[in-house]
């Protein structure tokens, strides 16, 4: 794995698919037909070519029970929720502010929506750069 790879995962390191643990291959291939497809359709990137997840997607596996949780109020708060699409993105920036979320400031401050074309060809991951760089 070369340096750049490594530094996909932040402080954390990047987990093989190929070694998690059955509770983390749940949540793993949960977020395969969740969360990774919309990402996908964002136009970033949350997977190496070997399949490693990468950005806010790794960290969910050190986890999975947790996770699992976490996961479900997430979908439940993206289904249920009274808020129109334009008041929880203002919400969503609010709170990535507040924390000083690079992730979650780049892929919507460009365009105002994660399906901006800025993401095309690039990584938010890396603050936005483009993924050859």
């Amino acid at each position: 794995m070369s340096v750049k790879t490594e530094m996909l995962g932040g402080r954390l390191p990047l987990l093989d698919p190929q070694a998690l643990s059955i509770a983390q291959k749940e949540i793993y291939d949960r977020l395969n037909t969740t969360m990774i497809p919309w990402a996908d359709g964002a136009h970033f990137q949350s997977k190496t070519d070997g399949g490693k997840l990468i950005g806010p997607f790794n960290p969910i596996l050190f986890s999975p029970d947790i996770s699992a949780r976490f996961l479900d109020l997430h979908d439940g708060e993206e289904k249920d929720t009274s808020l129109s699409e334009r008041v929880r993105q203002v919400v969503i920036l609010s709170v990535g502010a507040v924390w000083k979320s690079e992730y979650e400031l780049a892929l919507r401050s460009y365009g105002g929506s994660p399906r901006s074309r800025y993401f095309r060809g690039r990584n938010p991951n890396a603050g936005g750069r483009s993924t050859t760089e």
